[in-house]
């Protein structure tokens, strides 16, 4: 055997500790800086999101994410945009194993379901961000106030 003093460099490294699971805080600190489509205001700042608008779960290897948003008005016209720009910045920003289910606040919209279906739509989703007035308009909400 190896003299006791070298025993200690041909050990193996320890495991890796498992990563810290994400909090709602940490979350929502990413997405609090996001501004209105139409306003010179982030969506915390206007209310359309908050710490409480965030429900997180995890399980034994992966978390799923839901936030609901609560447009300005009843009918906003901007809610699918904002939804849009909302499921990209978290998309970009939680690792793979974070499912992320957008939506928008039960009745605080007049098609709030609608809405939800299209957000929950990859294919529709995908499209969208292919349109390239849209990704610039969804690019510089994540930009913020930066």
């Amino acid at each position: 055997p190896p003299p006791p003093f070298l025993s200690y460099f041909s050990k193996p490294p320890p495991p890796p500790l498992p990563p810290t699971p994400l909090t709602t805080a940490e979350i929502y600190n990413t997405i609090s800086t996001i501004t209105d489509p139409e306003h010179p205001l982030t969506l915390s700042q206007l209310n359309v999101i908050s710490p409480t608008s965030l429900t997180l779960t995890h399980t034994h290897n992966s978390s799923h994410l839901t936030l609901h948003f609560t447009p300005t008005i009843p009918h906003c016209s901007m809610a699918t945009l904002i939804g849009l720009t909302l499921l990209t910045k978290l998309s970009r920003s939680l690792p793979p194993s974070v499912k992320i289910t957008v939506r928008v606040k039960p009745e605080t919209h007049v098609n709030w379901k609608a809405i939800g279906k299209q957000l929950k739509d990859k294919e529709r989703v995908r499209a969208a961000m292919e349109n390239e007035h849209l990704r610039r308009v969804v690019e510089e909400c994540i930009a913020g106030n930066s």
